[in-house]
């Protein structure tokens, strides 16, 4: 996030903000399969389905929102520095906090423990 503030100034052009953009979804797309990768193997939405569902819902949300932010950019419509910073603190930290927590928990114990095939 800081990155993000540091390299986008005050008054970032288009072709910083679609660059940031272009680079958040490249980071996003790789980390939200790695994550999902593991939850599979985990067998994470097997014996917590709920929590897995909340988990993938906030990729899709996240996804959803970084999207519908390049869409913006390409009708001429840019989102302030302030605004686009806020929106990555915000859901990083309450994804880190309330999904990604969770699913470090569940894997350092599944690792300890057989999980039984279906």
């Amino acid at each position: 996030v800081n990155d993000a503030r540091s390299f986008l100034g005050n008054a970032p052009s288009r072709q910083q903000l679609e660059k940031m953009i272009r680079d958040l979804s490249s980071y996003a797309l790789h980390h939200f399969e790695t994550e999902e990768s593991m939850m599979a193997k985990s067998h994470y939405a097997r014996v917590r389905p709920e929590e897995a569902a909340r988990h993938l819902e906030q990729h899709r949300a996240f996804a959803e929102r970084v999207a519908s932010i390049r869409d913006d950019l390409k009708n001429d419509r840019l989102i302030s520095v302030d605004d686009l910073v806020s929106f990555l603190g915000t859901w990083l930290t309450n994804h880190i906090l309330n999904f990604d927590l969770l699913l470090g928990e569940f894997l350092r114990a599944s690792s300890a423990r057989p999980i039984l095939s279906p």
